[in-house]
């Protein structure tokens, strides 16, 4: 989305005057860590143009963060920051599921097998009985199919939790039990 005046041309002025900002105010937080899609150094941050290059060096640092992600997550199949895996070889599910997780009671990981009819925002996370969420296992946006997550539960006290797959639609909630 971006825009040059017309009648620059028609007056022989070169280079043309063009406005490369975005106009989409999604796009400008909508890359990992909250940064903008797309290449900041030439012509999205005015303070890189002055010759403030600090956010474009924390920009470049986290688009090499991502990229290193992806390449792992291709590789192996597994997102490496939360665990969380595409069950392979599977059809497509016909409804919502949040299977109970395997093992129960476990120390210190556990596995939670969850499936998804169509493509939709999905959370996963665990709360404490007082309904505190003490971990995030996936949210993000999910294509239709069967997945799995790994939760692992060194980092908190023995007890009874409940996760949750929160999607636009629905809400499915299910108790482990960590056992120290």
């Amino acid at each position: 989305m971006w825009a040059y005046m017309p009648e620059a041309s028609f007056n022989h002025q070169w280079p043309l005057p063009e406005n490369l900002s975005y106009t989409n105010e999604m796009l400008k937080t909508a890359g990992m860590s909250g940064f903008p899609l797309g290449d900041l150094y030439n012509w999205w941050n005015p303070a890189v143009r002055e010759g403030n290059t600090d956010y474009y060096t924390a920009w470049k640092a986290q688009a090499e963060a991502e990229n290193a992600r992806i390449a792992a997550w291709q590789e192996t199949g597994l997102d490496p920051t939360v665990g969380v895996e595409l069950t392979p070889g599977s059809a497509l599910p016909e409804m919502f599921t949040l299977e109970q997780n395997y093992p129960n009671p476990f120390n210190p990981t556990t596995r939670i097998e969850y499936s998804l009819p169509v493509q939709a925002q999905v959370t996963l996370k665990v709360y404490n009985m007082l309904g505190q969420e003490v971990m995030t296992l996936f949210s993000g946006v999910r294509q239709a199919g069967q997945y799995a997550a790994t939760m692992d539960g060194s980092k908190l006290a023995g007890g009874l939790y409940i996760y949750r797959l929160q999607t636009g639609s629905m809400t499915i909630t299910k108790k482990l039990v960590l056992t120290k």
